[in-house]
This record gives C-alpha cells, sequence and structure tokens, in this order.
C-alpha cells in the first residue's frame, strides 16, 4: 500500500469516526440512554485518534513513513512477528490453562467451563490456521 492510498483510507477512517461520535451523542440525547455516549465516544475516539496520527506522520514526514512501509514487509520483520505471535501463543495457552485449574480448584464450575472453552478454540484455532497457512504457502 503506498502513501496516497493510506491517506485515502486514514480520511475516510476519520471520517467515519466524527460521524460514529456525532450520530451517537444525537441518538443518545434523544432516546436518553446517556449510556451510549461512553461506547460511542471511545469507538469514534479510537478512530479518530489513530487515523489523524497516521495522517500527521504522513503529512510530517512522508519519505520516513514509506521507509517504514517497506521495513514493515521485510522478511527479517515477518520473521520476527511470526516469532512474536507465537510467543504470545504459548504465553496466552498458558495464562488459559492455569486460569481454569485456579478455578477448578476453587469450584468454581461455570468460570472453569469458559476457560476450558476457551483453551479448545486456542488450540483448534492454532491448528486449523497452520494447515491453512501450510497450504497457502
Amino acid at each position: 500500500m503506498n502513501i496516497k492510498n493510506t491517506q485515502i483510507v486514514q480520511t475516510i477512517k476519520l471520517i467515519i469516526g466524527f460521524t460514529i461520535l456525532i450520530a451517537g451523542v444525537i441518538t443518545a440525547k434523544l432516546t436518553n440512554y446517556y449510556n451510549l455516549i461512553v461506547l460511542v465516544s471511545g469507538l469514534g475516539g479510537g478512530l479518530i485518534g489513530s487515523s489523524a496520527m497516521r495522517l500527521f506522520q504522513i503529512k510530517k514526514s512522508p519519505e520516513k513513513y514509506e521507509k517504514r512501509l517497506i521495513e514493515l514487509s521485510d522478511e527479517r520483520s515477518i520473521t520476527i512477528r511470526g516469532y512474536a505471535g507465537y510467543a504470545t501463543f504459548i504465553t496466552t495457552l498458558l495464562a488459559i490453562g492455569l486460569t481454569t485449574l485456579a478455578f477448578l480448584f476453587l469450584d468454581y464450575t461455570v468460570p472453569m467451563i469458559i476457560g476450558s472453552s476457551l483453551l479448545l478454540v486456542h488450540v483448534l484455532s492454532f491448528l486449523i490456521f497452520s494447515v491453512h497457512y501450510g497450504k497457502k504457502i
């Protein structure tokens, strides 16, 4: 993706963020459901903040931003992200497993079942994605 496409995408995200923010506030005022403002302001603000920061980076130094885009698609960066993703997978797997065991020993049945299901989904998703990307590459 080049800088021009990135600018267009980020501008669209900025407009969507403002639209979500304004529409959410108007909806909350009309329905008197003010808890909606928290959700909408977080969603709209996140889109506004991330796209505004990216547009600022592009405007400030486009050469540096383009160099960063090229570095992201470098083989070394891809390999590092792969190792980091696998390490994160193992860490999350251990955390879910330990939490499920803690719920088992504390005799919390429902959280234990949820943790076990999450553990199963985690492992199955790893196997499915491994097969998928193994065929793709």
